[in-house]
């Protein structure tokens, strides 16, 4: 319990089995136990919404002064990294700790950013120093400069190209070149945005690299456009495909097939585009669309470039919110829930049971562990 005026918590973190609750309170950290009993406290943290963030349930990493430390949960300091700019990105079984440091000159604004690799004590084993191009970002597009974690490497992206590094900043690979942005697709794969709004996916351990067709992507963002959609990619689970929204394109989506380099153009949003961001790994090829001025809903197979249903009337809720089709793997079912629908299909698009014509009050679709299927109802 905590007394006194004005004496809330800004920050609040507790394990995945509840054995340890972590509470970041008037300049300090304090660890309990399930009991609501004080294990330690760690002085001087910064009072922030980020002071504090587990990892793997076991440590804490911890924001003091202008950088950061390493806890465990009994409150055992295992490592300081003082000039911590940025959180920590921490490789437990390598003994790394990679993050970005403040310029080494101290300078407010800087031509360089700055990426420390230290082991988790803290000791400074390297600094990759890229060039930084933000300054330019008034202008664009520009080239961001960003370190990307991936598995055992770090990739960075700068005017110099795309660079791959080991754990240990030894330079491995470089792709020259001038690149917007870079996104990690799988564990050595990476998709990088031109500054045309081209795309390029390279795999830097099969030295395999795919460029999209001109002119058939622009990823580009829209000049003095801040309100309409920006570009956004998302790789599909299980399968070679980008879902692409291009800046601007609310009704649009593409799919791009980088093994195959070809790209398919709907006339409709998709859940895996929008600002939700959401990922759907169960049957990913079957996919909910939403256009908005038609008001209708789609069930997609983006393998077979088919529309399966169209559901007019649809009368979606919130557009960042496009609900994902419900789907059962062993029933080959799908339940697709909107505020004036609630259909069971199968995984062709056929219409098996409209549960509205029975209760049209029904919100709510969901399939339970045994594969029957319930509904909730308004009232």
């Amino acid at each position: 319990t905590l007394g006194t005026h004005n004496s809330y918590p800004y920050a609040l973190g507790v394990n995945r089995d509840g054995t340890r609750t972590v509470l970041a309170h008037k300049g300090q950290a304090i660890i309990y136990d399930q009991r609501g009993n004080v294990i330690s406290k760690i002085p001087e943290v910064l009072k922030s919404f980020d002071a504090i963030q587990l990892h793997r349930d076991k440590y804490l990493v911890v924001r003091q002064g202008k950088g950061r430390s390493l806890y465990d949960l009994a409150g055992k300091q295992l490592g300081n990294y003082p000039d911590a700019k940025s959180s920590l990105t921490v490789f437990f079984e390598n003994d790394r700790v990679v993050y970005e440091s403040f310029a080494l000159d101290n300078e407010i604004v800087s031509d360089y950013k700055y990426f420390q690799i230290r082991n988790l004590s803290g000791k400074s084993l390297k600094v990759i120093q890229l060039e930084d191009d933000s300054y330019a970002e008034y202008r664009r597009p520009f080239i961001h400069t960003e370190m990307l974690p991936m598995g055992q490497y770090l990739v960075a992206n700068s005017p110099a190209g795309v660079q791959v590094f080991d754990l240990n900043g030894q330079l491995l690979k470089q792709k020259k070149g001038k690149y917007q942005t870079i996104r990690k697709i799988t564990a050595t794969t990476v998709l990088m945005r031109t500054l045309d709004g081209n795309l390029k996916v390279w795999d830097f351990i099969a030295n395999k690299e795919i460029d999209s067709k001109p002119g058939s992507i622009n990823a580009n963002h829209i000049l003095n456009d801040s309100v309409n959609l920006s570009y956004k990619a998302t790789k599909m689970p299980k399968h070679p495909i980008l879902i692409i929204n291009e800046a601007n394109q609310r009704n649009e989506t593409k799919f791009w097939n980088y093994e195959t380099n070809t790209v398919t153009k709907v006339n409709f949003n998709t859940y895996a585009a929008n600002w939700s961001n959401q990922v759907d790994s169960i049957a990913p090829h079957l996919m909910g669309g939403y256009h908005s001025v038609k008001n209708t809903y789609y069930l997609y197979n983006v393998l077979t470039n088919q529309t399966l249903a169209s559901i007019s009337d649809f009368k979606l809720s919130s557009y960042v919110m496009l609900p994902i089709p419900i789907k059962s793997p062993s029933l080959k079912r799908v339940l697709i829930d909107g505020e004036a629908q609630a259909q069971l299909r199968d995984w062709n698009g056929k219409l098996i049971r409209d549960f509205k014509q029975y209760d049209p009050e029904t919100t709510t679709l969901g399939f339970t562990k045994d594969q029957k299927i319930y509904t909730r109802s308004r009232n």
